[in-house]
């Protein structure tokens, strides 16, 4: 009998990417994992894991190392799983190359430069191309051991939802789903900016109380934009929204707390070394490009904050004695 199966392809060879292609495996899935260099493909091949990441964990054989980008050109269904201040270097190859009716399953909790989201990106240059979001609050290590984890889907339609459900049908995932991919694309992004904020606040030792109490305004602040964008504010209320928002903003492992920590406690960062994968730096001057004044004054300070502006002390006075 032919094999029924889609031909997958995982674009980043990093934790995450990692992951997802392993859960993918759970179905009986072979799976592409395209590596940044082909010295990390061939480790993965010889060694059986991915030892820049998770060095303790054997990769099923069903993921096949590989730093051949045609592989994604071709496949059925590719997840993009790299850093999005690097995804511009794939994009325009992507988006010019892929075959219609293929499916990507953005995994990017970023966003593009021109287009604000990247399901818009799409869109606006491959229509003929199924965009996914896929995105919740997932660490990948906890995934790549098949723990229980929830992710929301934002898709187009049904058909595209369904599709990508039957990936994961034996994976430990739970799925919620919106079809507006371009609100759960931006709530994903917006969460890394006030994972920052509550890193900032965790470093000034403040009480639960203040702390839940931006937390609430943060989730409150989160609606507005996506509303002031004419998106889908309800997306704050799945696993992408408040789900995320909490994972990444109240777990230490987090990127983006970790920032808000050290720029609270008066630690230099140099946010534009390569190496630096915080993406809530890069979100706030594109989510304020897009927003009028007024509309999200939690990402304003934080904006005056990385410019040096404001200090952290300031930044959490103002938000907390608001009127």
């Amino acid at each position: 009998m032919p094999n029924s199966k889609p031909a997958i392809a995982v674009l980043g060879g990093g934790s995450f990417g990692t992951a997802i292609g392993v859960a993918a495996t759970r179905s009986g899935h072979k799976v592409s994992l395209i590596c940044r260099t082909e010295q990390q493909a061939e480790v993965i091949r010889s060694t059986g894991k991915n030892s820049a990441y998770f060095p303790d964990i054997t990769i099923p054989a069903l993921v096949v190392a590989s730093s051949d980008i045609q592989i994604c050109l071709e496949a059925d269904i590719v997840f993009i799983a790299i850093p999005a201040r690097f995804i511009d270097q794939y994009l325009e190859v992507i988006v010019k190359n892929m075959k219609p009716g293929s499916m990507v399953v953005n995994l990017v909790k970023g966003l593009d430069s021109k287009y604000l989201t990247f399901a818009e990106h799409f869109q606006a240059n491959a229509s003929a191309v199924e965009y996914v979001a896929l995105k919740g609050p997932t660490f990948a290590r906890p995934l790549l051991l098949g723990e229980l984890s929830g992710l929301t889907i934002g898709a187009r339609n049904r058909d595209a939802e369904q599709r990508l459900r039957s990936v994961f049908a034996k994976a430990s995932l739970d799925f919620d789903t919106s079809y507006s991919p371009a609100s759960v694309d931006m709530v994903s992004a917006l969460k890394n900016v006030y994972a920052i904020i509550l890193g900032v606040a965790a470093s000034l030792n403040m009480s639960d109380n203040t702390r839940f109490m931006i937390i609430t305004r943060i989730i409150a602040e989160a609606r507005q934009v996506l509303e002031s964008l004419g998106m889908d504010g309800s997306v704050i209320n799945m696993y992408c929204g408040i789900g995320d928002i909490l994972l990444t903003g109240m777990c230490d492992t987090s990127r983006n707390r970790t920032l808000g920590v050290m720029i609270g406690k008066g630690i230099p960062v140099d946010a534009n070394r390569p190496d630096f994968l915080a993406e809530g730096v890069r979100s706030v001057r594109i989510i304020l490009q897009h927003l009028e004044p007024g509309v999200a004054p939690l990402i304003e300070h934080m904006a005056q904050v990385l410019d040096a502006k404001s200090t952290p002390g300031m930044m959490i006075e103002e938000i907390i004695h608001r009127h």
